[in-house]
């Protein structure tokens, strides 16, 4: 039996039936492919005693460190996860910050407050929690002077006391979002649909001037990333100059997937059945 844990809700904002519906999106694959399935939610599998009922594999879009824990015990006892424990805790914008800074990832000026002085920052510029997922809007936004600077850091630490703030240059051109599951054919990417907009932050780029771009490159540094920071599901933002140059401003776990459901589920499905081929 596979089992398949859902997203808590306080981590889906307004988002709760397009995670529910790549969830289930995966599990109908795998039916199909004659593999049994249990869907449960995050808090629920938190109250279940596993120990004596493991499943052959995991496949997750939880984010609590509760759960994260326990998803840990399980992979220990040899039980392979998509996405893996260490991976959905790297999905943490400080992280994924350093880590592309690191790496040589094409990234926005950005830079992590306190412990880094924000005098070189020009507005406008994004100011975002640092934990790993905005759980409601005012923990991403576009500040346009020193003013509202301050105020949505205080908001932030308020907030978040234990939290890095990131502080991001605002950069124009046209924004591009991405979807891939690392180690398959399958990658995806469009223009934002308004309509399909969790915070609706992707209209202050304006209707996109559709300047070509490499693909192939955004591929690679996007698996690339995948790689390092074992977010094997992953989904992402850029934004694409003038020039056709483009930067990677975001870089998540497991997103919902909707504007290619279907094939996303499909390559999903068909990894972690290799990976349950692989600890067989």
């Amino acid at each position: 039996m596979i089992l398949g844990i859902t997203r808590s809700k306080v981590f889906s904002p307004n988002m709760e039936d397009k995670d529910m519906a790549i969830m289930r999106a995966v599990k109908s694959h795998l039916n199909v492919l004659g593999h049994q399935v249990r869907l449960v939610e995050e808090q629920d599998w938190m109250n279940e005693q596993t120990d004596d009922n493991l499943p052959d594999a995991i496949f997750t879009m939880m984010r609590s460190s509760e759960a994260l824990e326990k998803l840990k015990r399980i992979e220990e006892i040899g039980v392979p996860t998509l996405n893996c424990a260490n991976g959905i805790l790297h999905a943490h914008r400080v992280f994924i910050t350093r880590l592309m800074r690191t790496h040589g990832i094409p990234i926005p000026k950005t830079i992590l407050f306190p412990e880094e002085s924000p005098d070189n920052i020009y507005f406008p510029c994004w100011v975002k929690n640092g934990g790993g997922w905005a759980q409601g809007k005012d923990d991403v936004m576009l500040v346009r002077d020193c003013q509202e600077f301050n105020c949505q850091v205080t908001r932030l630490r308020e907030k978040y006391p234990d939290e890095t703030v990131v502080v991001a240059e605002h950069l124009e051109g046209d924004l591009v979002k991405f979807y891939g599951v690392a180690g398959t054919d399958f990658f995806y990417w469009s223009y934002p649909d308004p309509l399909k907009s969790k915070f609706g932050l992707e209209k202050i780029n304006g209707a996109p001037n559709h300047t070509p771009f490499d693909k192939n490159g955004l591929i690679a540094v996007c698996d690339k990333v995948a790689q390092l920071s074992q977010i094997v599901v992953y989904g992402g933002d850029c934004i694409v100059d003038r020039k056709g140059n483009f930067n990677i401003i975001d870089f998540n776990d497991w997103p919902s997937f909707s504007s290619c459901r279907d094939q996303a589920a499909e390559a999903i499905a068909g990894l972690l059945l290799k990976f349950l081929i692989h600890h067989s």
